[in-house]
């Protein structure tokens, strides 16, 4: 994602253009000030929840949705696209703009250059006449105009693969896109003998944790939570294909959960844009205590280079191995 500085600078130039046109933005979007400027005449298809929530309380137009409708973007001539980090779910994205927006509506392409961003005008040269026309150290701006329309259906877009037993579906940009990662596998190693749990699997990604639970420990009540809509997506997709019936709710870690369990279990995310953070892994666990029941556990798996004992001072560690660490902290 971008900060307001950025897009300020690299946009400046076309501000005047901007004012008399009907806006998509779209992709990975940070929302600030920024989207002021724009609002007047745009549609925003968010992904991520909390920026949804955003701009949805000031601004109707904005939709969480995990494809863009045509209907809805029929008056559109002007996309601004916000590059996000993962190349695969760039594709998907910019695919689906392509084959619901009108031939010579313009696009502008904007994202970090450590995301693999300058790639964008070989990988859609069959679609649009890109030129790259602004560059700073960290981003870079194209300018393009649509010459052709393609087929777009999200069943092409979804990776298949099975894992104990359990017929796994992930959309481009989920954790967890090409397989269960190690740390996933080995905090769900940790999970033995429970019965009659309210679980919740937080930052669920392809919801293998919260699936695996039901499926082994069926009288456990389960809800999964994400704050992407491409998660939210794949992780109901899964349960349909493996006939598990959990609660698949969209929160930003906490912020919609209005209930309480006996386990909360989390592989969270360690990024800020490209770079490594902890204030996701604080969050979950400063926060835990008000969504668990007494005597209501934590348990979460970090990599071994993110040791929670700067974090918090009272914990157990369950399970490790040479790359990740699980931890358990009891309410």
């Amino acid at each position: 994602m971008l900060n307001f500085n950025e897009l300020n600078s690299i946009f400046i130039e076309y501000k005047k253009f901007f004012l008399k046109k009907n806006f998509l933005l779209c992709g990975s979007i940070k929302i600030n000030d920024f989207y002021f400027f724009f609002k007047k005449n745009s549609i925003f298809y968010i992904e991520k929840y909390d920026q949804w929530k955003l701009i949805y309380k000031n601004y109707k137009n904005t939709y969480f949705n995990t494809v863009i409708n045509k209907k809805i973007v029929k008056k559109i001539n002007v996309v601004i696209y916000f590059w996000p980090k993962d190349k695969k779910e760039a594709i998907f994205q910019i695919l689906n703009i392509l084959s619901v927006c009108s031939k010579k509506t313009e696009i502008f392409i904007v994202g970090r250059n450590k995301s693999g961003i300058n790639s964008c005008m070989k990988l859609f040269q069959k679609w649009i006449f890109l030129k790259k026309k602004k560059y700073k150290k960290k981003c870079s701006l194209f300018h393009g105009i649509i010459l052709k329309n393609t087929y777009f259906s999200i069943k092409n877009f979804y990776h298949r693969y099975i894992w104990n037993n359990i017929k796994i579906y992930v959309l481009p940009g989920v954790f967890g896109y090409k397989k269960i990662d190690e740390g996933t596998k080995l905090l769900i190693s940790t999970i033995k003998n429970i019965k009659n749990k309210k679980v919740l699997d937080l930052c669920c990604g392809v919801g293998i944790i919260g699936i695996y639970i039901k499926k082994n420990f069926s009288t456990c009540s389960v809800t999964l939570s994400d704050n992407s809509k491409y998660a939210l997506n794949s992780s109901k997709k899964t349960c349909i294909y493996n006939n598990i019936q959990v609660k698949i709710i969209p929160s930003n870690l906490y912020e919609d959960i209005h209930e309480k369990f006996n386990l909360i279990f989390s592989n969270p995310p360690y990024h800020e844009n490209l770079s490594i953070s902890t204030i996701y892994i604080k969050k979950i666990i400063f926060n835990s205590k008000k969504y668990l029941f007494k005597k209501g556990i934590l348990r979460i798996v970090l990599n071994n280079f993110l040791s929670i004992k700067n974090i918090i001072p009272f914990f157990k560690i369950i399970k490790k191995n040479n790359k990740f660490t699980v931890y358990e902290i009891k309410n």
